[in-house]
């Protein structure tokens, strides 16, 4: 199994990338010793930081949650506190009800914060010691009104380091904002890092106007009883529960907040699930409706790949790489997709076991859609055999970095393909490479296997100057292998031999071998060979396909 996956991976451990070299301990230690309050200079409080190119429409004041009077005056930013005792999560802990969306159109951003407040394992990450960076209790010591968050971006950790200035307008938060019921900051000031890490506010707002993002929080399905024979006549209902982050206006219709649906659970099962009658902005609706109603659903997929687990683990290879324009050929590497024939193997290789690049197309094993999209997943299954993985863009001659993350079920090696040809030895009595041969072999027939009337399991090796090629296990008579393998030879003249084995317990027994010619110049010639054993005149025969070529980037 080879599926390949764009999704966020964590460890236990994280080593993280520092934005603009921002270092929160060194930060936070020297605004400690000179009593002073953080001000991030790479994001001022003013109106750059909301805007590319226009004004605000309103006047905006920057606000810190809570002023501090025990460190040296804040220029930016009003004197007077937006709440009287902020927090970075409520006194419960952090939960999905701690944010709304403010006047910022990314309701995207803050539907998946508030999934993430449901998931430990990942928040956790994302918001690193909470405890140390929470304001102190009335009467403690003067908070330094900095505060650091961790983003997954292209493979890596990322942590953002920002002063908790806020614009408002009115007195109130101009974008995320706390919960009606909460008092709990994480959502503004994520917010803002993550704004940050794209220079400004308005950097976020990238979704069509007319579309709206809602989270799932929960998906259940319950059982309903219905009629005197309520004991026997039940049925399952699939409910979704989802959340608008703009903290208000909710679903109307079947199973919505008071519905006349809930009277068919009991007040037990309600309340398990937590449903609730306030215009909270959660609410639930049946699968089907759900499935009406929405056009896309965006999952977010964690592969696990830890060592010691219950649960399936994969094995997790990553590649950083880039497409690239170069007038020689050999090093281009933005070739497009397979409509451009001429150029499309220019693009970046990727081996799971092979040394050298491909430059004759071969068959496709498995390939994912071309999309207009960050990210693109491949879920897929092959053979055991000799795969290279070739990222492309549609377009030829586009360039731009990626990262390629391979999950298997075995190690892979994953690895990018820069040699178009095998080096030469610097030991001088061993010449370079002279012909490069392709050899494929489909099948066999007639296999003999001595003592046995039973299907017997058969696999097929190909020898060449000290290397072997082995094909995967298969069982009958007449298998079918389609083993390909490519050698660059010294000695051109010599054969290659083809032997076909039966797989036993103790030990393996030859079923019959064939030399097989390759001459140079040759170019998908078919033969029917037979197979040789020193006890039978035949034992069986292969079909194999051949090319050979003095040009060593010909195949």
């Amino acid at each position: 199994v080879l599926p390949l996956s764009s999704s966020v991976l964590v460890s236990s451990l994280i080593f993280s990338l520092f934005v603009l070299d921002q270092h929160y301990d060194r930060l936070k230690n020297a605004c400690c010793r000179q009593s002073r309050v953080f001000e991030d200079p790479n994001f001022p409080a003013n109106d750059r930081s909301l805007y590319y190119s226009q004004s605000p429409p309103r006047v905006v004041e920057w606000k810190r949650p809570q002023f501090s009077t025990g460190c040296r005056e804040d220029k930016t930013a009003d004197k007077q506190d937006l709440v009287r005792a902020p927090s970075l999560f409520s006194a419960s802990g952090i939960s999905p009800h701690d944010l709304q969306q403010g006047s910022l159109g990314n309701c995207w951003f803050v539907a998946a914060a508030s999934c993430l407040a449901k998931d430990p394992s990942i928040w956790k990450k994302v918001i690193p010691s909470p405890k140390e960076q929470e304001w102190p209790s009335p009467g403690g010591a003067p908070h330094c009104g900095i505060f650091r968050f961790r983003f997954w971006r292209f493979g890596r950790w990322v942590e953002v380091v920002i002063d908790d200035r806020l614009p408002t307008s009115g007195g109130e938060l101009i974008f995320c904002r706390p919960g009606r019921k909460s008092d709990a900051f994480w959502c503004s000031l994520l917010e803002k890092a993550y704004a940050n890490s794209f220079t400004n506010f308005s950097s976020q707002h990238y979704i069509l106007t007319y579309c709206h993002a809602y989270s799932v929080t929960a998906v259940k399905s319950i059982t309903l009883h219905s009629g005197l024979l309520s004991l026997f006549r039940t049925h399952k209902l699939r409910l979704v529960r989802l959340r608008n982050p703009w903290g208000s206006g909710e679903w109307k219709g079947a199973w919505s907040d008071g519905s006349e649906e809930w009277k068919k659970v009991s007040q037990r099962e309600r309340k398990k699930m937590g449903v609730t009658v306030d215009d909270d902005g959660e609410f639930w609706m049946s699968w089907e409706d759900f499935c009406t109603h929405f056009t896309d659903l965006t999952l977010c997929r964690r592969v696990n790949t830890h060592f010691l687990s219950t649960h399936k683990t994969w094995n997790e290879e990553s590649v950083f790489s880039a497409w690239k324009q170069n007038p020689d050929p050999l090093k281009d590497r933005s070739g497009g997709c397979p409509n451009n024939k001429a150029t499309y193997l220019h693009n970046p290789q990727v081996e799971v076991n092979r040394k050298y690049r491909l430059h004759c197309a071969a068959s496709k094993a498995s390939s994912s859609t071309y999309i207009n999209s960050r990210s693109v997943l491949l879920h897929t299954e092959l053979q055991k055999g000799r795969y290279v993985i070739l990222p492309t863009t549609f377009h030829s001659r586009q360039t731009g970095a990626f990262l390629l993350r391979v999950y298997t079920d075995r190690a892979s090696h994953l690895r990018e393909l820069n040699k178009d040809v095998p080096d030469p030895s610097c030991l001088c009595f061993i010449g370079p490479a002279r012909v490069v041969t392709s050899i494929t072999v489909h099948a066999a027939s007639g296999l003999s296997v001595p003592g046995s009337s039973s299907d017997p399991s058969v696999y097929v090796t190909i020898h060449c100057e000290g290397q072997k090629v082995r094909s995967r296990t298969v069982k009958g008579r007449n298998p079918e292998f389609d083993l390909k393998a490519i050698f660059y030879r010294k000695q051109e003249k010599k054969a290659i031999v083809v032997q076909v084995w039966q797989s036993r317990w103790v030990r393996d027994t030859l079923l019959g071998s064939v030399s097989v010619p390759c001459p140079v110049g040759e170019s998908n010639q078919t033969a029917v060979l037979r197979l040789q054993r020193k006890d039978v005149g035949s034992a069986g025969y292969i079909m194999v396909e051949k090319s050979s070529s003095s040009e060593l980037t010909a195949l």
